[in-house]
């Protein structure tokens, strides 16, 4: 039986979905990180705005009293660039979190982590979809 390849794009959508399908808290928490110009004229232009070589795929808002950001690289089949170890490094070293997504146990470790993150008053939120209202 043939492995299925996934793009790194397509992996990145499935875990951001289980994330708001079992913590809906941080559904609107999580914040794409665009950091892929598509030329080197957009590339200048996002450099200017900001753009970080090595920055992280998305974050992740973590409610606390010392303003706690989750940084995940998503990776299919390769390794952090030396950009993205730098950034690893830079944010560990500020106290933030950073984690690699590559496989079914990094998923579940970022899962615990946010699981243990989600404010009391908010452990059975519904996901959206279960919360929207129909009524005409």
């Amino acid at each position: 039986m043939q492995k299925q390849s996934y793009s790194e794009a397509q992996y990145q959508c499935a875990v951001v979905a289980l994330i708001k399908e079992q913590l809906p808290y941080f559904e609107k928490r999580i914040i794409l990180i665009n950091n892929n110009a598509k030329s080197g004229r957009e590339g200048a232009i996002l450099e200017k705005l900001g753009l970080r070589k090595g920055a992280s795929d998305f974050m992740v808002l973590i409610p606390n009293h010392t303003a706690k950001v989750l940084f995940v690289e998503m990776k299919v089949n390769t390794k952090l660039s030396n950009d993205q170890k730098e950034f690893r490094q830079m944010c560990i070293a500020d106290g933030y979190l950073f984690c690699k997504c590559q496989n079914s146990e990094e998923l579940k470790i970022i899962i615990d982590i946010l699981k243990q993150q989600v404010p009391n008053e908010h452990r059975n939120m519904q996901p959206a979809w279960q919360r929207t209202n129909n009524k005409i």
